[in-house]
């Protein structure tokens, strides 16, 4: 895929590719005891499609009184797919979805999903509203789906700091655990982070190694600290001019091979681990900001499954 200058895309393709065609069914009773690729079918063909935007609501900036108020808790401590209702994001606000797997390294020494996951998703999008002393922040959560189980899932990011005003979204590696922001307005939100984890820019990857995709319980584990994530040469878009990055994802294809993850247990890029490929295009919708959920797998709670 060449370089895309999405300010040359057509009113008339946006509107097409983000029609919007109604509400959400309400989940299964029985949602996680199904297959991962049946739960993965479910989220996106009865939630994320179905309310999938006609007209992309705007990237809004950061309320941080609103943010300092929001229950930290809930992100560490809820196991669902599903964002609890009423709770409202401050930050991540706006984004958009596609259906991914991870393809693995064949002499990958890792477990679990690691090994390989056919069924999961991705949500890409602005931390906040980028312009004026607000730099371009990307990130990116990952939720793999398991047989039987909950889904396992991650963020990752450049850095809390940002990338300035380079609005190549694909520009830096991603990383699961990020170095201490510079900025005295992030270190505030560190802070707030901090009342649910003792090491908010950390995160654990042992989860992602206990189970197989079929489910099958692994009976010794293995998962790198950290791993970058490191995209392809396909996903580079232009830094400049400023604009909404939905824009330049809705021209990714179905089948793109999107980064290459690498394990970065020892602070600098090791082995190739794996490949995540998207299995479907992207698409914003309103559950997809408002409905789906990613838990994030604190340090403290590294032992867990």
């Amino acid at each position: 895929m060449k370089l895309v200058n999405v300010v040359c895309l057509s009113a008339a393709m946006i509107a097409v590719t983000l029609s919007a065609q109604g509400s959400a069914a309400p989940f299964p009773l029985k949602y996680e005891e199904l297959s991962g690729c049946a739960k993965q079918d479910f989220i996106w063909n009865q939630k994320i499609l179905p309310t999938q935007y006609s007209t992309l609501p705007e990237l809004e900036g950061l309320d941080i009184f609103g943010f300092n108020s929001a229950d930290m808790k809930v992100t560490v401590d809820r196991v669902s797919d599903e964002m609890p209702a009423g709770r409202t994001k401050y930050i991540h606000k706006r984004g958009s979805v596609v259906k991914v797997a991870f393809v693995a390294e064949s002499s990958t020494p890792f477990t679990g999903l690691f090994r390989g996951a056919s069924c999961g998703l991705m949500r890409v999008g602005m931390a906040i509203k980028p312009g004026g002393l607000s730099p371009v922040v990307p990130g990116a959560s990952f939720k793999f789906f398991v047989d039987g189980q909950p889904s396992r899932n991650f963020p990752a990011m450049p850095s809390l700091d940002g990338q300035g005003k380079n609005y190549n979204f694909f520009a830096l590696p991603y990383l699961t655990s990020i170095s201490e922001p510079k900025n005295f307005v992030l270190k505030i939100l560190k802070g707030i982070f901090e009342r649910a984890s003792k090491k908010p820019t950390q995160l654990s990857l042992n989860h992602l190694s206990t189970f197989q995709e079929n489910g099958v319980r692994e009976t010794a584990r293995k998962a790198p600290a950290i791993v970058s994530l490191e995209a392809s040469a396909s996903m580079q878009f232009p830094e400049q001019p400023a604009r909404d990055n939905r824009l330049d994802f809705v021209s990714i294809p179905s089948g793109t091979e999107m980064f290459d993850v690498y394990d970065y247990s020892t602070g600098s890029k090791g082995a190739l681990i794996g490949k995540v490929v998207s299995k479907s295009e992207f698409v914003a919708s309103s559950w997809g900001d408002d409905g789906l959920f990613f838990k994030h797998q604190r340090m403290e709670d590294a032992g867990q499954d």
